[in-house]
């Protein structure tokens, strides 16, 4: 058994077809048989019409399929039945309340504004999306950011050090193979053999005087 209101008036929805258009909206709505459906009464507040859907010969699909079908056509403003439905329930639950969804697994959604759901509009048009902004923010982009901007920064740091040990490695390198092309000058020291340099008999030329004819 479902419930529904919708905002009409008890002329207002006879005046437009009845319980038969009633039922042939519900039907061309979900896509399903017209002898599913029966309606089993109506009233006043706006309009309340009860209606129960059974199964049937001449429908394909299972009864799970059609009210699964119903409730997200409920939730989501999907169904037309003529007039804003403001409240629909039923063996599924409470689908929709004072024109505001109320399905389980469905977003909460403003179908029909009016005076009864305005704090509904300012919780779901102003404070929901609010609170999801700000827990996106602290749950996602804010660690996320600290994330990239810490392993950038840590790869920048591996970067240079690598860069500074590369440069101390060439600089050392350079250092060694100078020093092993290197022949240093060393003293002669107690001991050793006196060096023989080409040229040099090892006597020591002297100037007689009494050569010397360059005098004066």
């Amino acid at each position: 058994m479902t419930k529904v209101r919708m905002e009409w008036t008890m002329d207002e929805f006879f005046d437009n077809g009845g319980t038969t258009s009633f039922i042939d909206r519900l039907c061309a709505s979900l896509g399903i048989h017209a002898s599913t459906v029966k309606v089993v009464g109506v009233s006043s507040g706006s309009v309340v019409v009860d209606y129960e859907i059974t199964p049937s010969a001449d429908e394909p699909l299972s009864m799970a399929q059609i009210q699964a079908r119903q409730t997200e056509q409920f939730a989501t403003g999907a169904l037309d039945l003529g007039a804003p439905i403001l409240d629909v329930s039923g063996s599924m639950g409470s689908v929709v309340e004072n024109g505001v969804t109320t399905a389980e697994g469905f977003k909460a959604v403003i179908l029909v504004p009016s005076a009864a759901n305005a704090g509904d509009q300012i919780w779901v048009s102003w404070i929901e999306p609010f609170m999801w902004e700000a827990l996106q923010i602290v749950a996602v982009d804010v660690p996320a950011d600290i994330f990239y901007n810490g392993l950038y920064g840590g790869l920048a740091w591996v970067w240079h050090e690598l860069a500074y040990e590369v440069e101390e490695m060439a600089r050392q390198a350079e250092i060694d193979r100078a020093h092993e092309e290197h022949v240093p000058n060393v003293a002669p020291q107690e001991g050793d053999e006196e060096p023989v340099f080409e040229g040099d008999d090892g006597n020591t030329g002297t100037i007689n005087d009494e050569d010397d004819t360059g005098g004066l």
